[in-house]
């Protein structure tokens, strides 16, 4: 049986401003994007995203960027859970705030979230595998993340 992607929830994630470290011995540009809070909602998870977490992000030559998040979510009912969240994305530099997923053809920013919790209600969310689809920017600090659980 072929899998299936089941919608979990949508990570409204609010930025700050980017430190831009610049081209390092690789030839990558790295810069650090702080994540400063947020809310995320949806048919499993609800709650906010606390502040200091970040997004280490590095661009390649072949204009793909890599990014590797990793923050803290609390649930509405007070359970901490841990994301770590790689993803790539590639398509025209400056789609990032273009519009809609569905409008922008080139568009490609697929993460592979990972979550850790101490709390049992949500040991399910360590048991699966998730993919997050990062919609493109409606404002230049918050980024869109919907994210889905493969069955």
């Amino acid at each position: 049986m072929a899998p299936s992607l089941e919608l979990v929830t949508t990570l409204d994630v609010d930025l700050g401003e980017a430190i831009v470290i610049g081209e390092n011995q690789y030839g990558l540009r790295r810069r650090i994007v702080p994540i400063v809070g947020g809310r995320f909602q949806g048919p499993r998870l609800n709650g906010r995203i606390l502040a200091h977490g970040a997004d280490w992000n590095i661009g390649r030559k072949d204009g793909v960027d890599e990014v590797w998040a990793r923050y803290t979510l609390q649930t509405d009912d007070g359970a901490l859970i841990m994301i770590t969240n790689p993803g790539v994305r590639r398509g025209e530099a400056g789609v990032e705030i273009a519009g809609k997923a569905g409008e922008v053809e080139s568009w490609y920013f697929r993460t592979n979230p990972v979550f850790e919790t101490a709390s049992p209600e949500y040991q399910w969310v360590t048991q699966s595998i998730f993919v997050g689809d990062l919609l493109p920017k409606v404002r230049p600090d918050q980024v869109s993340i919907e994210v889905y659980e493969v069955s």
